[in-house]
């Protein structure tokens, strides 16, 4: 029965039930809930990228005859290898379009930036290019902001900005794998959800390093592979950050060899240290003298390369010696 209210007592709803009479507040079930959590991270790791990169790519053939996220439409937004021909006719038309810039024929310039769109719209990192290229013949001709010039700059940069939100974003996959711990967490019960050091090292940071290498490959404009000498200071970084992490992952490879190397026997007393094997061959390598890995005992070594291989092979050399010399004593 429901209970009495005393006269002139407000009359409040209990918890569970709203203002309206009979109505209940049913709170959100936990498979509704983790429901919307796994749909949120297919979104934002799929349907979201891949939409913004088909509505904002520039028109190749056959796309008005493509229904979204069709089959059809699913193979397009993937790769497609352009042409050897128009893809070398692409590139000279960009080249020709900046050389006209930098003479001030800008609307000639424009014309041909368009012709790479039309000619390799496929090719990202090339039409990123032109995109911008496009923009900065559109300022040059505008005499003050706002006149039309200056609304097609904007525009251009615009499309260049948009089409960059498409499949080569990181942002995307950045909050859908928050989302997808979030998923994980949640089913495990565990509401604190908190990082170790495990995921850190082989989840963390081979994604980390993952989207930095498909952002440099794959998402910026193509100021690095055309031979005009036009590689611009973040490219350059970008190189050099690939050349160190590859340098890194060689020698953390080779260390963790060379510690896991059998040995049937006892080692030394004095073991031969493995890590300053490579730091010996690091600076023999950096030296101009042909006799550098002579002086430090590697005269098996070469002097022009020290690579992975030769200094594993070194640490198999240094480490049967010792078992030798165990035997013989």
């Amino acid at each position: 029965a429901p209970a009495k209210r005393e006269p002139g007592a407000r009359w409040r709803p209990c918890r569970g039930v709203t203002s309206r009479a009979g109505e209940e507040d049913a709170p959100i079930s936990r498979r509704t809930a983790l429901a919307r959590k796994v749909v949120f991270t297919v979104g934002e790791a799929f349907v979201l990228p891949w939409a913004t990169e088909g509505a904002t790519r520039p028109a190749s053939p056959g796309d008005d005859r493509r229904t979204p996220f069709s089959p059809a439409w699913l193979r397009s937004i993937l790769y497609v290898e352009t042409d050897p021909a128009a893809k070398a006719a692409a590139k000279a038309a960009l080249l020709r379009g900046e050389a006209l810039a930098d003479r001030g024929e800008h609307e000639a310039a424009v014309a041909a930036f368009e012709a790479v769109l039309a000619t390799a719209p496929t090719e990202y990192k090339m039409c990123q290019r032109a995109g911008l290229d496009i923009a900065k013949s559109y300022e040059a001709m505008s005499s003050k902001l706002g006149d039309a010039y200056d609304k097609l700059a904007n525009d251009a940069k615009r499309k260049v900005w948009w089409w960059g939100r498409g499949t080569r974003w990181p942002g995307w996959y950045i909050i859908a794998y928050l989302s997808a711990r979030n998923v994980y967490f949640t089913a495990k019960d565990d509401p604190e959800g908190a990082f170790t050091i495990t995921e850190g090292l082989f989840v963390l940071v081979p994604i980390w390093i993952g989207l930095l290498f498909v952002l440099m490959q794959f998402g910026l404009p193509d100021y690095d592979t055309l031979p005009d000498g036009r590689a611009s200071g973040v490219m350059k970084a970008f190189r050099s950050l690939r050349g160190s992490l590859c340098l890194l992952s060689q020698r953390v490879r080779v260390l963790v060899q060379c510690r896991e190397l059998p040995s049937p026997h006892s080692p030394p007393a004095t073991p031969p240290s493995s890590r300053r094997l490579i730091l010996r061959a690091g600076a023999a390598t950096r030296s101009s003298s042909p006799h550098a890995l002579a002086s430090h005992g590697h005269q098996g070594m070469p002097t022009h390369s020290i690579t992975p291989i030769c200094l594993l092979r070194a640490c198999r050399t240094q480490r049967s010696a010792s078992n030798s010399t165990n035997i013989s004593a």
